[in-house]
């Protein structure tokens, strides 16, 4: 598996109201060569949101203000492509990880969890992200390359196979 140091270019928004554990992970994270921003706060990540791209998000589900699964369900409409996003919190239940999961979540920690664990969900998030974007740039090579219009034929099962 790819490690987290092939994405230097990889955006992480990190939103806890823990202070302390929004620094360490932000530390902890940087040194693994992404890019880290973070935010306190609901109203505080939706900002970031409006200005920057960001690739995964690490959100807390209870914030002042709003909930990590409100903001979790204001980043499904960002398009074309939503980040990815891990809910986590301290005072789970099965069915928050379920509706989290539910509403689009990629994954859910529970608190404590220790750094390895972190890093494992956070490496399975990007390489999920580049295998997206490198399956994607290989289709554009693909299409480029190979200009199917041009086939003609009447037979169905090569229209099916062009369609």
């Amino acid at each position: 598996m790819t490690s987290l140091t092939s994405y230097p270019e990889a955006r992480i928004l990190i939103v806890d109201d823990e202070r302390d554990l929004l620094k360490m992970m932000g530390i902890f994270l940087a040194e693994l060569g992404t890019e880290i921003r973070s935010a306190q706060d609901a109203e505080a990540a939706l900002k970031l949101l409006e200005q920057e791209r960001f690739d995964l998000i690490l959100c807390d589900h209870y914030l002042p203000g709003a909930t990590g699964m409100d903001l979790l369900l204001a980043t499904r409409e960002i398009k074309p492509d939503p980040p990815l996003f891990i809910m986590m919190t301290g005072q789970g239940s099965v069915e928050l990880a379920v509706q989290a999961m539910k509403n689009g979540a990629h994954h859910f920690l529970e608190k404590p969890f220790d750094m390895n664990q972190l890093s494992q969900r956070v490496r399975a998030a990007l390489d999920q992200i580049h295998l997206a974007t490198e399956n994607r740039s290989l289709r554009r090579a693909v299409e480029s390359h190979y200009i199917f219009t041009e086939i003609i034929g009447v037979s169905k099962i090569l229209h099916d196979v062009l369609d």
